[in-house]
């Protein structure tokens, strides 16, 4: 019924997902950047058009003037031709020149038989009754206006083209740079949203995501868990750096494609990941488990054939807490109480595993007062031969005597101990006290429990042997036995 309910679940239609519209702020800004890149070009477009269109009148009054001169010029001619006739029309000597020009009002006028193309002079032929040219008049235009307008307009459609050259290489460096900080941008999101290794979203981008979900919750359930990879470590120490992380992106992909609809998948810290679920069913807890146990079913092959188990932590909400800090905070400590129990184990959020967290705490923090304060004592149990009942040694037995709480089992502060890496500080407390107290009986054999990790710690049997100089035959380092309550009794 699970695997059937589970697939039902599958099956439901996938939420969309909102797309982000831009904030009307960054829209004013956006347009102000264009703007601001584009008004060179518009700036560059106006000066060549003020050149273009000052150049255009330029050329336009100019026109103008050379029409008003020449017409000015044909009526001197045909007064002068009305008062020698036409019958006499000839090269006019410079007296009659003289007089054409102040009539027609042109300045240095003068009359060649054959054109002579000088720079700045306007020319004019001279025809005779039978439309042969007789020679050419020219005069000095008045230029000095006209050219000064000119070498403006040019100077100006001068710097226009440069200013427009400077622009497009200005706007193509701008979009190269416009480019490449989008990109910059885009690669910090990433690396302030996503998982670089698996690309998806990270610690934060899950919480933010976990309170958007609560905030939206109606009805229904918002479902967190927390898986944590067993033994990942090993992975890392078999495959190496590369290998671990190809391996978790796997993972990653199995977890994807497993997962219910609707889900979302993101990486919390190194070997673990945390799934977001929002469900009506009430059973959501049970069947996102399944389907987590499910993706990871799937073996990966990698040098050799790796088969993941991981520890689930499950709360929700809002059974469990309704913000998103109590729900991943429980989720957490469900972890926790998963992982102490075993490879491959799930634990959903109960009141009793948060009690067990503080109580832990308090325990681990007056473990390490008492550490430090070396507030432990020293039971001997005698050793006895078989033959005869005599004593040949004696067995140190470590006790905690707390000040409110009184005697405290081996059983509950050993295992803390060996958990949070205090281990080697007790140890070595008893090494020093039991030869110490054993000096005092050098017929009698001094037999000490070790813990494992002690025995990996080759040092803790030698500081208290050394220190005080005493023959190691005398001091039985024994393993602690399975049992720890009978071991440190």
């Amino acid at each position: 019924m699970v695997v059937d309910a589970a697939r039902r679940w599958w099956a439901a239609p996938r939420r969309r997902q909102s797309i982000p519209t831009p904030s009307p702020e960054g829209l004013q800004k956006a347009t102000a950047a264009r703007l601001a890149l584009f008004l060179p070009l518009v700036v560059v477009a106006a000066v060549l058009l003020c050149a273009a269109t000052g150049f255009l009148a330029t050329r336009i009054s100019k026109g103008h003037i050379e029409a008003e001169q020449r017409a000015a010029l044909q009526l001197a001619l045909d007064e002068f031709h009305a008062q020698i006739g036409d019958g006499d029309m000839d090269a006019p000597d410079d007296v009659q020149l003289r007089g054409i020009a102040r009539r027609s009002g042109l300045a240095d006028l003068r009359f060649d038989t054959n054109p002579i193309g000088e720079a700045g002079r306007t020319l004019q032929s001279l025809h005779d009754p039978r439309g042969r040219i007789l020679g050419w008049f020219s005069w000095a235009g008045d230029r000095g206006l006209i050219g000064a307008m000119d070498r403006l307009w040019a100077l100006l459609a001068l710097l226009g083209a440069t200013l427009g050259v400077c622009t497009f290489v200005a706007m193509r460096a701008a979009k190269h740079l416009v480019r490449s900080l989008n990109r910059s941008t885009e690669d910090v999101r990433k690396l302030t949203n996503q998982d670089p290794l698996t690309g998806l979203p990270n610690q934060r981008v899950m919480l933010d995501a976990l309170a958007e979900a609560l905030a939206r919750r109606r009805s229904g359930v918002v479902v967190l868990a927390r898986v944590d990879l067993d033994g990942f470590r090993e992975v890392n120490d078999t495959l190496g750096r590369a290998g671990g992380d190809a391996l978790l992106t796997s993972i990653a992909e199995h977890l994807k494609t497993g997962l219910p609809p609707g889900a979302i998948l993101g990486r919390f810290e190194e070997d673990e990941f945390a799934v977001i679920v929002e469900r009506d069913d009430p059973r959501a807890e049970d069947l996102l488990i399944e389907s987590l146990r499910a993706a990871l079913l799937r073996p990966i092959f990698m040098d050799r054939m790796w088969q993941i188990t991981a520890s689930i932590g499950v709360a929700q909400a809002p059974e469990h807490g309704t913000s998103g800090e109590e729900i991943a905070r429980r989720a957490g400590l469900a972890l926790r109480a998963a992982k102490r129990a075993g490879r491959g184990s799930a634990r959903r959020f109960e009141p009793q595993i948060e009690t067990d967290y503080a109580e832990r705490r308090f325990l681990l923090h007056e473990l390490q007062s008492a550490i430090a304060l070396q507030a432990f004592d020293l039971e001997y149990q005698p050793i006895v031969a078989a033959d005869g009942g005599g004593i040949i040694g004696v067995e140190a037995l470590l006790r905690w005597t707390h000040p409110t709480r009184g005697p405290i089992e081996p059983s509950v502060f050993i295992p803390l101990a060996e958990q949070s890496g205090l281990m080697s500080q007790l140890g070595e407390i008893v090494l020093r006290r039991a030869l110490s107290d054993g000096a005092r009986w050098p017929t009698l054999s001094v037999a000490v429990n070790l813990s494992p990790l002690q025995i990996r710690d080759r040092w803790a049997g030698r500081s208290g042997l050394q220190h005080h100089g005493r023959n190691r035959n005398t001091c039985l380092a024994r393993r602690a036995r399975s049992d720890r309550g009978r071991s440190h009794r």
